[in-house]
């Protein structure tokens, strides 16, 4: 935002200075006529540095509309502040993005009914993310998996355990597209209810 102040006072110190020239040019062709078009020069000057202000300005306000709306999607697609909480007879145990990442991540490929396209989906697998919040996996009858809005799927124990079940958190080397939330659920192979999206919350039972 500096650099484009400094480029605004640069561009309205240029608009001037064109001004003054042009001033100075119809001045001296005035004269040389026997008229006398000062008036006309000044005004002419005062619109033409009116209209470069205005040029200005409108420069700055979409600067400001076009940074705040990137700090805006920032916001929206980060995962500051995002986590999802495992609830088990353990007790409760709140999962931020860095804990999901730092844990073994596995990829799988996924074919969506939805688009009819296949692609690749990483993160930890349900049973990791599970041991990480104190699970003991050998107590594990079934998990609901719930998403943002309140819908959940109940994984019984094999699917919940399986090694290729994972809570995505990236697709084809870069982060969720927004549709599918921070995170989510893929178990290749099964029907649409086991692929959460929006996932926020996993109930052990």
């Amino acid at each position: 935002m500096a650099d484009l102040c400094v480029a605004v006072h640069h561009q309205a110190d240029r608009g001037c200075n064109r001004g003054l020239d042009r001033l100075g040019d119809d001045h001296g062709g005035a004269e040389t006529a026997g008229q006398k078009p000062a008036a006309t020069g000044v005004y002419d000057l005062e619109r033409r540095g009116t209209k470069a202000m205005k040029r200005m300005l409108v420069v700055v306000l979409l600067a400001v509309v076009m940074l705040a709306g990137c700090g805006a999607r920032e916001g929206a697609g980060g995962t500051s502040g995002w986590s999802i909480t495992v609830t088990s007879a353990a007790g409760t145990k709140t999962l931020t993005m860095a804990d999901l990442k730092a844990l073994p991540q596995t990829e799988v490929e996924f074919l969506s009914k939805e688009t009819g396209t296949t692609n690749k989906y990483k993160g930890p697998a349900l049973k990791e993310v599970l041991k990480a919040a104190g699970v003991d996996l050998s107590t594990v009858q079934s998990v609901d998996v719930e998403a943002e809005d309140g819908f959940f799927a109940t994984f019984g124990r094999d699917l919940a355990l399986r090694g290729d079940v994972v809570l995505a958190v990236q697709m084809d080397g870069g982060a969720l597209p927004a549709e599918m939330g921070t995170a989510r659920t893929i178990a290749p192979g099964e029907g649409t209810k086991f692929q959460v999206k929006y996932v926020k919350r996993i109930i052990v039972k």
